[in-house]
């Protein structure tokens, strides 16, 4: 089964998949490779247009959405 999930806020669209392909691709740009990522955990703050996230339980960050 194929889901999507979205998040509307304040006129704003946000999709799981284009901030996880935003994630995989700031990761990519360090060097590092995708199969090394093994969970990836993410919080959406919709009041700051945030997603913070945390990468194999150790590697943190946050991308404006």
């Amino acid at each position: 089964m194929k889901t999507d999930f979205f998040v509307q806020h304040k006129g704003l669209q946000v999709c799981k998949n284009d901030i996880v392909r935003t994630i995989k691709d700031s990761w990519m740009e360090q060097g590092r490779l995708i199969k090394d990522i093994k969970t990836l955990q993410m919080y959406y703050n919709a009041d700051e247009s945030r997603c913070y996230w945390v990468i194999n339980g150790e590697e943190k960050g946050c991308i404006q959405v």
